[in-house]
C-alpha cells in the first residue's frame, strides 16, 4: 500500500497553493469544472457551518515536478478528487460567484454569549460583513496524498475516487487512453486549428478530446466511432502508432492552411490579399462577426472524415489552397446520400465508411487521381514429381526447404495445450482484478484512518 501523508490548510492557504501551482487541479485526468450555483452553495454553506457540517478531504498524488515556493523547492502534489470543491472556494474569493437562496444564515457566538446572525444569501464575497469572511477563513481543509504513485496508479485511483457527479463516458475515455496518447491529443487541440473559434465543435475539452480521438480511429482504420468503440479504443490506445500519431500531426497543420484560406475566401474581394489582422480591423461589426463564426460543416460529424481525405491530398501533393476550394465546394452543395449518413447511426462503421468513401470519390474526380492498382506477381509453378505408392502409402514428392543454421529450437503447440494456456488466462485477469480491489480498499480505508485520526 502506499505511502499516504494529510496536509490541513486554511482556505485561504489552500487558494494560494493552487494559484502558485504546488497543487495542481488540471492534471490531464481531470475533467471540467461542472458544478453549477447550486452544488458550489452548498459548499460554501458547509463551509459556513463548518462546526456542524463534516468536508470531506481533498485526494492527492505527489509527482515529481518541482515548483519553488517562497524560496524552497516543492514536490506538485496532483489533485485526484477535490477539483469542484477547491475551484468553488478560489472563485467565491475572487468575487465569481453569487451565493443562492439555498444557504442558510451565519451564526456567530460571541464571548460574551451574545449571538450574531448575517444573512448571506444572493450575496458576493465582497458584499459579506467581516465577521463572516473571517468565519470563512477559518475553516480548515484536509489534504490526503500519495507517495510514490506511478501514472497508471493515479489515473486508476482517479475514476475511483470520483464522486458527486458521475463521470461522462468521455471523461473516462480520456483517463484510459493512457498518458502518451493523452498528450499527443492536447497538443493537437492546443493548435490554431482547434483553438480558434472556426471548429464548429463545442467548446467543452472533453468533446473536443473525442473528436480527436475519432481523428485517430479512423486514421487506424477503426471506423465504428460510437461510444463502445471509444472506450474499447481507450484501454487498448497502444495499438495507435507513432506513425499515425506523426500523419494525423502533420493533418492538422495542412487543415490549419485550408481553414485559414477557406476563411480569407469570405472576406470582401479587396481585403483577401491583406494580413487577417488587418482585414478584420476593416470590416463593420456585422461583417466581422460574420467572419468570426464557425465554419458550418467543421463539425464532430465530418472532421474526422475531412482528416482521412485530406491525408490523401498531402500524399498527392494538392496544395492546401487547392483543397479548400475543394472541401467548401462539397460540403456547400453536399449530396443527399452523404447528408442522409450523418443522421441517425451516424458513428456506426457503415455509415463513417459511406462517408469517407462519398468524400474520397469526388477529391479523386477533382484531382483526377487514379487509385492504385495492386501489383500481381506471376509466380512460376513448378511440377509436382509424380506420386509414387508404396506399400499402402501415397505420399507427394516435394522438395524440402533448407534447413536454417540458425534454428535454436522448434515449439510443438497440441490443441490439448493450446486449451489448457486459453484457460488460464481469465483466471489470471480475475485474480489481478481482485488484488486491485483489495489494494483500493486498503487504501480507502487508510484515508478514512488518517482523517478520523486528524480530526
Amino acid at each position: 500500500m502506499k505511502e499516504m501523508l494529510v496536509k490541513t490548510f486554511g482556505i485561504v492557504g489552500l487558494v494560494g497553493q493552487l494559484k502558485s501551482g504546488q497543487i495542481n487541479r488540471d492534471a490531464e485526468m481531470q475533467r471540467s469544472f461542472v458544478w453549477g450555483n447550486k452544488e458550489q452553495t452548498d459548499l460554501i454553506d458547509s463551509v459556513f457551518q463548518a462546526l456542524t457540517t463534516y468536508i470531506p478531504p481533498l485526494i492527492g498524488a505527489e509527482t515529481e515536478v518541482e515548483v519553488e515556493v517562497k524560496g524552497k523547492i516543492e514536490k506538485v502534489i496532483d489533485l485526484l478528487d477535490g477539483k469542484q470543491r477547491s475551484t468553488t472556494l478560489e472563485r467565491f474569493l475572487n468575487d465569481e460567484i453569487k451565493l443562492g437562496h439555498n444557504i442558510r444564515p451565519v451564526v456567530i457566538e460571541n464571548e460574551d454569549e451574545t449571538v450574531e446572525t448575517y444573512i448571506v444569501a444572493g450575496k458576493k464575497w465582497s458584499e459579506l460583513p467581516d465577521k463572516a469572511k473571517q468565519v470563512f477563513k477559518n475553516c480548515k481543509i484536509q489534504m490526503v496524498y500519495f507517495k510514490d504513485m506511478t501514472q497508471t496508479e493515479r489515473e486508476l485511483q482517479f475514476i475511483k475516487l470520483q464522486g458527486g457527479k458521475k463521470l461522462s463516458n468521455a471523461e473516462v475515455n480520456k483517463v484510459r487512453i493512457g498518458s502518451t496518447v493523452r498528450e499527443f491529443i492536447y497538443r493537437q487541440l492546443a493548435t490554431d486549428l482547434w483553438t480558434n473559434k472556426f471548429i464548429n465543435i463545442s467548446a467543452n475539452r472533453e468533446v473536443k478530446f473525442e473528436a480527436m480521438q475519432q481523428v485517430l480511429m479512423v486514421m487506424s482504420n477503426q471506423f465504428d466511432l460510437s461510444g463502445k468503440s471509444l472506450q474499447d479504443f481507450s484501454e487498448d490506445s497502444a495499438m495507435i502508432s507513432e506513425e499515425t500519431m506523426a500523419q494525423v500531426e502533420s493533418i492538422t497543420e495542412y487543415l490549419n492552411e485550408v481553414v485559414k484560406l477557406i476563411k480569407k475566401s469570405s472576406l470582401p474581394i479587396e481585403l483577401q490579399k491583406l494580413e487577417e489582422s488587418e482585414a478584420t480591423a476593416k470590416l463593420e461589426p456585422k461583417e466581422l462577426k460574420k467572419y468570426l463564426r464557425a465554419i458550418d460543416y467543421l463539425k464532430k460529424v465530418n472532421v474526422p472524415i475531412i482528416y482521412n481525405t485530406a491525408h490523401k491530398a498531402i500524399l498527392n501533393d494538392v496544395s492546401a489552397k487547392d483543397f479548400s476550394k475543394f472541401v467548401s465546394k462539397f460540403f456547400e452543395n453536399v449530396s443527399g446520400k452523404y447528408k442522409s449518413k450523418t443522421e441517425k447511426g451516424s458513428a456506426e462503421a457503415s455509415k463513417v465508411k459511406e462517408r469517407i468513401e462519398l468524400l474520397n470519390k469526388d477529391f479523386m474526380s477533382e484531382f483526377k487521381i487514379v487509385a492504385k492498382v495492386a501489383e500481381v506477381k506471376v509466380v512460376e509453378v513448378q511440377e509436382v514429381e509424380p506420386v509414387i505408392e508404396q506399400e499402402g502409402i501415397i505420399e507427394e514428392q516435394w522438395e524440402q526447404p533448407q534447413q536454417t543454421e540458425n534454428l535454436e529450437s522448434t515449439i510443438t503447440v497440441t490443441p490439448e495445450s493450446f486449451s489448457e494456456n486459453q484457460e488460464e488466462q481469465p483466471e489470471q485477469t480475475i485474480n489481478d482484478e481482485q488484488e486491485q480491489d483489495q489494494e483500493f480498499q486498503e487504501e480507502t480505508q487508510a484515508i478514512l484512518n488518517i482523517v478520523n485520526n486528524v480530526a
